[in-house]
């Protein structure tokens, strides 16, 4: 009788990698995606064209390594996106991420004679919390089921 073992941790880990990924990946889209369907298009009334721009300007980047089986993926807008199609008149010291900050962090509007404020980026993370971590269970457990076995034996 002869027992043979085969040792697959390389594989293993490599999948558990890839798994983990790919649940960032997932989740990441998925809260750009709720990010979208909360903005409405606009901060207030959609009279201001600039702020318009920010719904389509909602990205994701790519997933990075940052230590073993440790992804991140960041979620926002680029800075330094340029308004497209500027008004000839308009300051373009501002681009969409810089406007979207000033509306989330509060300002005070010359157009509307008053300070306002209008968070959408932090309450829709907030309320989609468990939403995010089930996408994300959901995709690594997917992935980690075809993970191979660490060692298997023939007899």
């Amino acid at each position: 009788m002869s027992v043979r073992v085969m040792n697959r941790l390389d594989a293993v880990e490599k999948a558990f990698d890839d798994s983990a990924r790919f649940a960032m990946e997932a989740t990441a889209t998925r809260l750009v995606k709720r990010l979208q369907e909360n903005f409405f298009n606009h901060y207030t009334s959609g009279a201001f064209r600039d702020t318009l721009k920010v719904r389509s300007a909602i990205g994701r980047s790519e997933p990075e390594r940052v230590g073993p089986m440790e992804w991140n993926a960041r979620v926002g807008i680029i800075k330094g996106e340029p308004l497209p199609d500027p008004k000839p008149e308009q300051d373009k010291r501002y681009g969409v991420g810089e406007i979207a900050l000033l509306w989330e962090l509060g300002h005070y509007n010359i157009y509307m004679r008053r300070y306002v404020r209008v968070p959408i980026w932090a309450p829709t993370a907030r309320a989609s919390a468990q939403d995010l971590r089930d996408t994300f269970v959901r995709v690594l457990k997917r992935y980690l089921a075809q993970v191979p076995d660490v060692a298997t034996r023939t007899v």
